[in-house]
């Protein structure tokens, strides 16, 4: 029902449109606001299982990924090398807060952040 909701809301009012604010952007948008309404007048708390989010998401970036060109880096100039070495950069530093959070490292008392869970 948000699916067509949201699609129907993106049709109808022009700001929506005018913004290219995309149909999944607004779908989101409704579910959290009646998943919020539901919880403020009932107290029903909703929790998702998200098990299979992680494993989803590397198959998006993947994809991504996959349709990235070398040629459209080359012709963005500075911004994409420096996009690039940013995040080429970062990728040791999630491994250890990952690795961290998991267990599975040794990292000095208070340099990885706390989760719960």
């Amino acid at each position: 029902m948000v699916l067509f909701a949201g699609k129907a809301l993106n049709q109808r009012l022009a700001v929506l449109h005018k913004y290219n604010i995309p149909e999944w952007v607004t779908e989101g948008l409704l579910f959290s606001v009646a998943i919020g309404l539901v919880y403020l007048f009932s107290g029903i708390k909703v929790d998702f299982d998200l098990t299979a989010r992680d494993i989803l998401l590397v198959y998006f970036f993947t994809v991504i990924g996959l349709n990235a060109h070398v040629g459209d880096l080359a012709r963005g100039g500075r911004p994409p090398a420096i996009l690039l070495a940013v995040t080429v950069a970062f990728m040791p530093v999630a491994n250890v807060v990952l690795s961290a959070r998991r267990g599975q490292a040794s990292v000095p008392e208070g340099a990885a952040p706390e989760f719960e869970g």
